[in-house]
């Protein structure tokens, strides 16, 4: 027991360490630029000169590095974005979204922060992300995508509404509207079998149940995931991405699961046998007759549960070990969220802990092995593993991390994410430019955001306009530098989103524009990044 205590205090201890070096090292020089870590794509974009730049920070309203650390790294994810900017003049929590990740995407030679109070109470006045409580930022992830998905259901039946009042002030003709009435019955049948995505987290999984008994399979069935939860456990040892992925792949054996088919194969054989013993007509008939309902049932590909259940033979059900399998499945998320759950129960001391181990992860990440094809019938066999795309790619590049310092209970997220060809540490409101190899070495890693690679065409477009370092911080903080509340800046027009604050920290930084022209920009520029703003079952 005092082995489990010292155990908990060693946790407690290394959480407040890591904390105190997340949240402050950088004012005492102790997160440094190592220079001889830089990869030749750096090199190449003479990253060096881009030291004094800053993308924008959060605020930490009081424990809200949660609601800092997600939305930074959707800031880098180019397919969000693109999405958001359909809501850019609507009131809603996707605009106000929208809104904010357009000012952290701005690069200025000063430090500039912004609030998210304003977005926070665009989610509902009551609220549990209101408490400044310190909370799980996969639960809030959760969360933002919930009100996302409700944005854009108001949005579409908005729009409908606009469609239909549009046809009824400009009359059709009966061909027109007849014509209309075919293509739109085209559309609804094509689309009724596929399932609606609706953010660009969203993707396509298909799960796999079959028993290993009578290799009987309900089918391949397939629906829609926004994020995908890979845990840890107790185990001390590293981990890999690719390993934790073939985990969540992997085929499993259930045992004790009632088996329809199995159940049914043996009411019948009974059945069969209690007509062959029947001592007159009658009774044969009737085994007869229920020995055709059951066949009626069996007969189907699917075992259908209410005709399953209306035979009511209660005396004849077969438990039997069953294989489940899931996998990815087209199509997939356009930006995939992969959570790290690294919080385990101890029942040694019966509270949660967090699992502290390493996890590497790659900077590109091939989905293919991890994606079935529901039309290839050799993945139709129960007792046999589904496999993955062979003669193809999926790939997808890392855009963003989340990391937590802390326990189980308590401590810090911070965010690592790339934009423009960089890579940015940003905690709270405090933005450094940071390298890839201290991206790939770091510890507690929480939540990855990969993005899909939809082409190396698009991916390597060259850019046609000139790229500019902003040296104007928004003019209208207090004498702190910290967001005035919209009551005290209505007259000016900047203040009027509520999200504008200015946080000049640097009074030595250079605060002249840095223009880059296109030919060398483009050297600046990661080869296969695509540049820009950016994108569920």
């Amino acid at each position: 027991m005092f082995s489990d205590t010292l155990r908990g205090g060693v946790d407690m201890a290394s959480a407040g360490v890591r904390f105190l070096y997340s949240k402050y090292g950088n004012n005492f020089g102790l997160s440094t630029f190592n220079e001889e870590e830089l990869t030749e794509q750096e090199k190449s974009r003479n990253i060096k000169n881009f030291r004094d730049a800053h993308v924008g920070g959060l605020f930490n309203e009081g424990n809200t590095c949660f609601i800092n650390s997600v939305i930074q790294a959707l800031a880098s994810c180019e397919p969000l974005t693109d999405y958001l900017a359909e809501f850019e003049d609507a009131g809603n929590f996707s605009g106000g979204l929208n809104q904010i990740i357009t000012y952290l995407n701005q690069i200025h030679t000063k430090n500039h922060g912004y609030s998210t109070l304003k977005l926070m109470r665009q989610v509902g006045q009551n609220n549990r992300w209101n408490r400044f409580d310190q909370e799980d930022a996969q639960e809030f992830f959760q969360m933002l995508l919930n009100t996302l998905e409700k944005d854009r259901k108001e949005l579409d039946k908005e729009q409908e509404q606009t469609h239909e009042l549009d046809e009824k002030q400009n009359s059709q003709s009966e061909q027109d509207q007849q014509i209309e009435s075919e293509s739109t019955n085209e559309k609804n049948e094509d689309s009724n079998d596929k399932h609606k995505l609706i953010t660009p987290f969203d993707g396509c999984f298909a799960v796999r149940v079959g028993c290993m008994k009578c290799n009987d399979m309900e089918g391949i069935r397939t629906g829609v995931l926004s994020s995908v939860d890979l845990n840890l456990g107790e185990g001390d040892s590293s981990f890999s991405l690719d390993d934790l992925l073939k985990t969540y792949c992997a085929m499993e054996t259930i045992s004790g699961v009632e088996c329809y088919r199995c159940s049914l194969l043996a009411y019948r054989h009974k059945l069969s046998d209690q007509s062959s013993a029947a001592s007159n007509d009658i009774l044969k008939s009737a085994f007869t007759k229920r020995i055709v309902e059951v066949d009626d049932v069996l007969n189907k590909k699917v075992i259908d549960e209410v005709k399953y259940k209306q035979l009511k033979f209660d005396g004849y059900r077969v438990q039997s070990d069953k294989t489940k399998q899931t996998m990815f499945c087209k199509p997939t998320p356009d930006v995939l969220m992969i959570h790290i759950n690294r919080s385990f129960y101890d029942f040694r001391t019966g509270m949660a802990r967090k699992n502290f181990s390493p996890v590497n992860f790659p900077m590109e990440l091939d989905l293919a092995p991890f994606t079935v094809d529901v039309n290839d019938e050799s993945n139709n066999d129960a007792s046999k593993s589904m496999k993955g795309s062979e003669n193809e790619h999926m790939m997808y590049r890392l855009r963003a991390a989340v990391i937590h310092y802390g326990s189980a209970n308590y401590g810090h997220y911070i965010t690592f994410r790339k934009y423009h060809g960089f890579w940015w540490r940003i905690s709270d409101d405090q933005v450094t430019l940071t390298t890839e190899a201290q991206v790939r070495n770091v510890a507690n890693v929480f939540m990855l955001f990969y993005e899909k690679i939809s082409s190396c065409t698009e991916q390597e477009k060259e850019l046609s306009e000139e790229f500019v370092v902003n040296d104007r911080s928004p003019d209208f903080s207090d004498e702190e530098g910290r967001f005035k509340d919209e009551s005290e800046g209505e007259d000016d027009e900047e203040n009027k989103d509520g999200y504008h604050t200015s946080a000049s920290l640097d009074d030595d930084m250079e605060t002249e524009s840095v223009h880059l022209e296109t030919s060398e920009l483009l050297s600046h520029k990661d080869d296969n990044d695509s540049w820009g703003s950016q994108p569920r079952y």
